[in-house]
């Protein structure tokens, strides 16, 4: 059990240093368009409880005004990948765009595109690399708390994460909805335990 709760406090760590930096963020003047929801869930492991309770408790509200679902998990140093719903391609390869590598000082794009070249497995497919101007992403399957989300409520979705150069599961992260309703003030921490 002590390993999961350790990995659980780095979870929650790291959604209330989001909700920190978000409110900096919000304290220079700078204000999302939309709303922006944190989220740390407890029984993944388990069956993916606590995500798939709030996802079904909410789900009317999600129809209506969830604009994405974003899911971190597993997060270490390394490359940046991402996989999720097509509609958010151009989306998420934009925002790796304006992620800079702190050692490299590559964007997070631009060191992911590379790695991906360097550990293609034949020439046709580098040369699909090169030419193609954004990052595929693949398809998410289901086995994380972006399930209910995505299959249940019918919400886009990313999985995003670093790695490759860090044991697997380093540091598990947060998970965030974004609303498309506009921008509301009153700070949100959902929490779904069981």
């Amino acid at each position: 059990m002590g390993e999961w709760r350790g990995r659980s406090d780095i979870r929650h760590g790291a959604v209330l240093e989001e909700g920190r930096a978000l409110g900096e963020l919000l304290k220079a003047g700078w204000k999302p368009k939309r709303t922006i929801i944190l989220c740390a869930w407890d029984g993944e492991e388990p069956g993916l409880l606590g995500s798939t309770e709030w996802a079904e408790e909410h789900y009317d509200d999600l129809r209506a005004h969830a604009v994405a679902y974003v899911n971190s998990d597993s997060n270490g140093r390394g490359y940046f990948g991402v996989e999720g719903s097509h509609t958010l391609e151009k989306f998420s390869n934009d925002v790796a765009r304006d992620v800079s590598d702190p050692e490299t000082q590559l964007s997070a794009w631009k060191r992911s595109r590379l790695h991906e070249i360097a550990t293609a497995k034949s020439a046709d497919q580098r040369k699909e690399i090169r030419e193609r101007a954004d990052l595929r992403i693949p398809a998410l399957g289901s086995g994380s708390d972006y399930t209910a989300f995505l299959q249940h409520d019918g919400i886009a979705s990313l999985n995003i994460g670093f790695g490759g150069e860090t044991a697997a599961g380093s540091i598990t992260p947060s998970t965030m909805i974004f609303i498309g309703t506009p921008f509301s003030a009153t700070p949100t921490l959902c929490t779904a335990a069981r």
